[in-house]
């Protein structure tokens, strides 16, 4: 059954612009978009 369902980054509104998008475009979008911050913030914790 669904016992285990989690909720996927399309539930709700992507940072306040909300997204009308099919599913997978929004999982596409937002895992670009994570993995982009990842990547600034491990430059800066380096950096300092």
């Amino acid at each position: 059954m669904a016992y285990e369902i989690k909720k996927t980054e399309h539930t709700g509104a992507k940072q306040g612009k909300g997204f009308w998008g099919k599913k997978a475009d929004a999982k596409k979008q937002s895992k670009k978009l994570r993995r982009s911050n990842d990547k600034q913030d491990t430059q800066q914790a380096l950096s300092n």
